[in-house]
């Protein structure tokens, strides 16, 4: 699967319906770091200092070619790292990023975020386990 040619929701359901998920995560996982650290992510300790639902973010209704801002760039990464999981940034400034952040992404990319943050990616891509994104080295 060439990466460059999907968005985060397309590969995650790509490696979802695989025959074999673990060798499909594991594998993307190896060829492409911001899958990497999506899936990072979405399984490892550091959680928001905010409640997502206190942003009343409205998921974008455009078609995904339209959108402002795609999961799989690394502006978007540097936002997240940068700003919204960096203790030393005030909580106004996050809460203004990540709500722009969901509104700038497809409906489906934007889904796939609110899940990784709030840890619960299995729910959207049940044959991903909790245990397989754990063990990506």
């Amino acid at each position: 699967m060439k990466v460059a040619d999907h968005q985060l929701d397309e590969i995650f359901e790509m490696i979802n319906s695989s025959a074999d998920v673990e060798v499909s995560l594991r594998q993307t996982c190896k060829t492409n770091p911001i899958v990497k650290f999506y899936v990072h992510l979405a399984c490892d300790d550091r959680w928001i200092d905010f409640d997502l639902q206190d942003l009343n973010y409205k998921f974008s209704e455009f078609h995904r070619s339209l959108c402002g801002a795609y999961l799989i760039s690394k502006s978007t990464m540097n936002i997240i790292t940068e700003i919204i999981f960096n203790s030393k940034i005030p909580k106004k400034t996050k809460y203004f990023q990540t709500k722009n952040l969901m509104e700038l992404l497809s409906i489906s990319e934007a889904k796939v975020f609110e899940a990784i943050l709030k840890k619960n990616l299995p729910t959207m891509y049940p044959h991903i386990t909790h245990e397989m994104m754990v063990n990506i080295e």
